[in-house]
């Protein structure tokens, strides 16, 4: 073992004690509580043992520099590792906001879109509004107007085609002796044995029922070759709602409505149960 430093006997207790105390206490030395035995002042026999004590105190010295050095290294490399989670955690949130940002793009797109779509859609729903308009002004001549000898025939019993004597839609007629009087009518059939006048909605109310209500007070007076046959009044309508079905029935009117397949009398039943002949 080389020279390390002087040291001094002292002849009263046999201590033997580092003379450069002062670099021993120098607080910028590393690991100052493993050199701190370095002032110590301890009993030795001979050299040996001092050299021993010395020895023990350089190893202590050195295992807790290591130890130190090796908890920088974690310290740094927990550090390293929390950065680089950091990093990471940073570019996820970028790519997150550019996905949001994509997607907040695509979605404005799909609402352009949409609203192109939908202004297409106006467009068309506004023609095709204006050909059903159109189309309902012909409602009983394409919808009613088959139905009508049919129903004459085989629910009303009027007879067979051979007793016929008027069949016709969209009538306009003066008033035999009031040429200043005139009426419609959406549909007339007339047989032998009997005649069907017949009123068309396509939205029907109540107030229909009594513009036809009056409408057959005086229908008589505008077709009086039929004015002794019996009268089947009938109201046509695709639909034809419950109340106000229920209203043609109080009054006498056979209500005609769209059926399963065809048109047909909805409240038939119930003007059969009160008494009204077919």
């Amino acid at each position: 073992m080389g020279h390390i430093g002087s040291w001094n006997q002292n002849s009263s207790c046999g201590l033997a004690v580092k003379s450069d105390t002062a670099m021993i206490h120098d607080s910028s030395l590393p690991c100052k509580r493993s050199l701190i035995c370095y002032s110590a002042v301890m009993a030795f026999g001979n050299t040996d043992e001092r050299v021993d004590t010395l020895e023990a105190a350089l190893t202590s010295f050195i295992r807790h520099t290591t130890e130190g050095i090796a908890e920088m290294r974690r310290a740094n490399e927990e550090s390293r590792r929390g950065a680089e989670e950091m990093r990471r955690g940073i570019e996820e949130t970028r790519h997150s906001i550019e996905e949001m940002r994509r997607g907040n793009e695509e979605f404005r797109a799909e609402i352009r879109q949409d609203i192109a779509e939908m202004r297409q859609w106006r467009i068309q729903a506004q023609k095709q509004w204006g050909e059903i308009t159109q189309k309902m002004g012909t409602f009983v001549e394409d919808i009613v107007a088959p139905n009508i000898p049919h129903l004459g025939r085989e629910v009303f019993k009027l007879g067979g085609t051979n007793e016929e004597l008027f069949s016709g839609p969209r009538l306009r007629l003066r008033h035999p002796s009031d040429p200043s009087r005139m009426r419609e009518f959406d549909y007339v059939y007339a047989t032998e044995r009997g005649w069907v006048v017949v009123a068309s909605k396509t939205d029907p109310k109540l107030k229909d029922i009594d513009l036809f209500r009056e409408m057959l007070s005086e229908v008589r007076e505008y077709f009086p070759q039929y004015a002794q046959s019996p009268l089947k009044p009938v109201f046509a309508s695709l639909y034809i709602p419950e109340h106000v079905a229920d209203y043609c029935t109080r009054h006498g009117i056979y209500a005609l409505g769209m059926g399963p397949e065809t048109m047909q009398i909805l409240n038939l039943p119930q003007l059969l149960a009160s008494g009204a002949s077919v």
